[in-house]
């Protein structure tokens, strides 16, 4: 059941701290309505790592499938094309974003060529 108080509760701040644990967030309400939402640093972190790899996945696909319709460019070609200029910032600050929160042996071509066998293994 969500913990839903009050904003004028954090009058009693430590108590509602107290309240705070991976998994039970407490959302405060003024008026009424949805104002602030206190969650434990722990899940917070998780849900941002979790986050960056979405997003990661994300320009990750787009890629591919750019590369499966319109096929492969020369760099001065994708210089001169803005979308595809776009595209590769897009990947390049997803990829820096999600560094962060990768070990310093990650590979990622090696995740990228799992993640292909496993998504294209019964396709001959």
């Amino acid at each position: 059941m969500p913990n839903i108080k009050p904003i004028s509760e954090l009058r009693n701040y430590s108590s509602v701290v107290n309240e705070v644990k991976y998994g039970s967030r407490v959302y405060l309400t003024k008026n009424g309505y949805g104002q602030i939402v206190m969650v434990d640093m722990k899940e917070l972190d998780e849900m941002e790592k979790e986050l960056a790899l979405y997003r990661f996945k994300l320009e990750m696909e787009k890629g591919e499938r750019s590369f499966i319709e319109d096929g492969t460019v020369s760099s001065d070609d994708m210089m001169k094309d803005e979308r595809k200029m776009q595209a590769f910032r897009n990947l390049d600050a997803a990829r820096s974003e999600i560094s962060q929160y990768l070990p310093d042996d990650f590979d990622p071509e090696k995740e990228l060529e799992e993640a292909r066998m496993e998504r294209y293994a019964g396709i001959d």
